[in-house]
């Protein structure tokens, strides 16, 4: 099963005991409720297990989440591909790399930015 299905299996078995935990709670029925909220923190811990094994760490502050860094290894190939690319067409290669250097910088600040704005801690 994939990892979408996993998420969304785990959703609705958790969506689905919270009216059985609320029906059981008004009826008196302590035994079925407690089964209902096992049954929910059973699911809740699937959810977090399947997204850890599938994702790994993920920072409270990104953006975007990477899936095991798969994109960011092919963009970072391209980038450098690109690079080479424009150095072999005579562009100085000091000159490229800086300006490199300087848009990262931008984007780093601009996350920074948002973040401020978000009101969350900066940092990863």
């Amino acid at each position: 099963m994939s990892v979408r299905g996993f998420r969304l299996l785990t959703g609705v078995v958790f969506l689905a005991s919270v009216p059985g935990l609320i029906v059981s709670s008004v009826a008196d029925r302590t035994g079925a409720a407690v089964t209902f909220g096992l049954i929910a923190v059973a699911a809740a811990l699937v959810l977090l297990a399947v997204t850890e094994v599938a994702v790994g760490r993920i920072s409270p502050w990104s953006v975007s989440v990477d899936a095991g860094g798969d994109s960011s290894e092919r963009e970072a190939a391209a980038l450098e591909h690109d690079v080479r690319a424009l150095v072999a067409a005579g562009a100085d290669e000091a000159a490229v790399r800086g300006l490199v250097r300087r848009a990262v910088r931008l984007g780093r600040g601009s996350d920074a930015r948002a973040r401020r704005q978000r009101g969350t801690p900066s940092g990863n």
